[in-house]
Parts: structure tokens; C-alpha cells; sequence
């Protein structure tokens, strides 16, 4: 009786997941902002057309979520989390009124198109004088004003609002991720492509020369051992500040002195920069630390 119960069991085992691979075959593939149908970039955001009016939108959550909520100019706003295929069911008064599949395949530099992701006015990114870098962190002007805004992957950056118009960025770990800012309608306003690369790289040279480092009161440029601590001085930026941020705390570690100085020590060997916020969010400095 046992061994029916387990050859039963099997048997509806199989039958069930044949059933839903062929339910899934059976639906279309979603038309989606990535420029190929079904298919999204893992931990990018992404958008699908959805040609009906609907009030709910389910998928399997450990592939990823949907904003129904938020729109780009193709539709709403999906999340993939991870790799893999679902189905994305729209539903209007508890009844499905549409489902399409997707496909999450990982993003590769390189190979895919930045511009299949981009939306809105990304000019942002050329205008700046550096490449974000891991370790690093950079206050950035957009062109519009937002409500909110969000980064596709905390693990390659990740950014604060400083004001409506301004953020925040620290670059984690090189690769690829996606900024987008949202205007309080919910409608996309940009969604950028934004690079982290190696700070060790063919950069090092550039951010270790004096010009580009924090000075200490003497005015002496900031090159530390570990352990040494030094205060720095604001004085040429000619107001003081009101918020200070070491873009990797684990290189260096800040505590505020004055309102036109801080005191930085040294935690271990790299490359940061410090960065100060004068009032309402406003860029106040940017200077490097240097941990020998």
C-alpha cells in the first residue's frame, strides 16, 4: 500500500510540474524595455507592456517584484531579483486579464546594450569629471527634480537623496547598475546606467596626486599611515558645513571637529574620499584620504 501511495504520488508529482511548464510555454512572451521579448537583466530594473487595463499584478517573488504603481514610458516597473522564468499574471477585479513570461538572465558589460536600459536624461553621467569607483563616492546634479529615486543593485553602489535635485552615490564593487528617479505621480522620469569601476586601476594615479587630496592645517596634503589620525580643514570652500561622509569607512573614519574641520584616522590601506554638505543638501567639499 506504501509503495502505491509513493508510485501515485510521483506520478502526480510529474503530471503537476509537466502541467505547469506547459502552461508556461502557452503564454506570450512579455514585451519588455530590453529591446528582446522576455527578457530582463537580473538586479535591473526593467519594464513590461501590458496592453489592458488591471488593478494587480502577481509573479514568483523569488525571481523578482513589480511596481504596478510606478510607469516608464513602455509600463509598469519590474524588479528581477534573480535568474530564472515566471509568468507575470495582471489581474482586474480578482480575474486575470493578461500573463506573459519572462526570462532573467544576468547583464553582461560589454556585451548588452546600455542604451536597451536607458530612459529619460541620463547626460549626468558624461558631464562628471571622474568615473564612479569602488571605495569612492561622488555627489551628483541631476537635470530634473524627483520625489523618489533607487538603485537597481546595492551591491555595486549604493546612494542617498541629499535633496530633490542631488544625490549621494558610493561606488561598492565594479559592474553595472541602473539609477532611477521617479516623480511623485509615479511616472519614470530617468533611468541611467551608471558604471563602478576599479579604484586601484588606471585611476590610482590620478586620485593620489596632491591636488587632489584632503589638507591637514598646515596645509599639507593628507597621505596617512595606518592608525594616524590628522584634522582636515574646510577653510578654502569658504562656508562651513553641516553633514560630512567618508565614502569607505573601513580605509578611513571621520568625526566632525568644527564646523570647518574634521578629524580623519586611519583604519587601513587604500584610497577614499571625504565628502561635506553644506545647508538644505548643497555639495560643500570633496577631497581624498590616502592610506599608505
Amino acid at each position: 500500500m506504501r509503495l502505491f501511495l509513493r508510485v501515485l504520488f510521483a506520478a502526480l508529482l510529474l503530471a503537476w510540474s509537466t502541467g505547469n511548464s506547459s502552461a508556461r510555454n502557452d503564454v506570450p512572451l512579455c514585451e519588455t524595455s530590453t529591446g528582446k521579448p522576455g527578457r530582463l537583466f537580473e538586479k535591473m530594473f526593467g519594464y513590461l507592456s501590458v496592453p489592458t487595463a488591471f488593478d494587480e499584478a502577481k509573479m514568483n517573488e523569488d525571481v523578482g517584484r513589480i511596481a504596478p504603481s510606478v510607469l516608464g514610458e513602455l509600463g509598469p516597473l519590474i524588479i528581477p531579483e534573480n535568474t530564472g522564468i515566471d509568468v507575470v499574471q495582471f489581474y482586474d477585479q480578482g480575474r486575470v486579464v493578461f500573463a506573459c513570461s519572462i526570462d532573467v538572465v544576468p547583464f553582461k558589460y560589454g556585451d548588452d546594450d546600455l542604451s536597451n536600459i536607458s530612459e529619460g536624461d541620463c547626460g549626468w553621467i558624461a558631464r562628471r569629471s571622474l568615473p564612479l569607483l569602488s571605495g569612492l563616492a561622488q555627489h551628483i546634479e541631476l537635470p530634473e527634480r524627483f520625489n523618489e529615486v533607487a538603485v537597481g543593485n546595492r551591491e555595486i553602489a549604493d546612494l542617498s537623496p541629499l535633496t530633490d535635485q542631488s544625490i549621494y552615490v558610493r561606488g561598492m564593487t565594479p559592474g553595472v547598475t541602473l539609477v532611477i528617479t521617479v516623480d511623485r505621480g509615479g511616472k519614470i522620469i530617468s533611468q541611467c546606467p551608471i558604471i563602478v569601476e576599479d579604484a586601484d586601476g588606471h585611476f590610482a594615479e590620478t586620485l593620489t596626486d596632491d591636488a587632489m587630496l584632503c589638507r591637514d592645517e598646515t596645509g599639507a596634503p593628507a597621505r596617512l599611515q595606518t592608525g594616524q589620525s590628522v584634522d582636515v580643514t574646510f577653510d578654502e570652500a569658504g562656508k562651513p558645513y553641516t553633514e560630512v561622509a567618508v565614502a569607505d569607512p573601513e580605509i578611513a573614519d571621520v568625526e566632525p571637529r568644527s564646523d570647518r574641520k574634521i578629524s580623519v584616522t586611519a583604519v587601513s590601506q587604500g584610497i577614499t574620499n571625504v565628502i561635506t554638505l553644506a545647508e538644505n543638501g548643497q555639495f560643500h567639499h570633496d577631497c581624498m584620504i590616502v592610506v599608505e
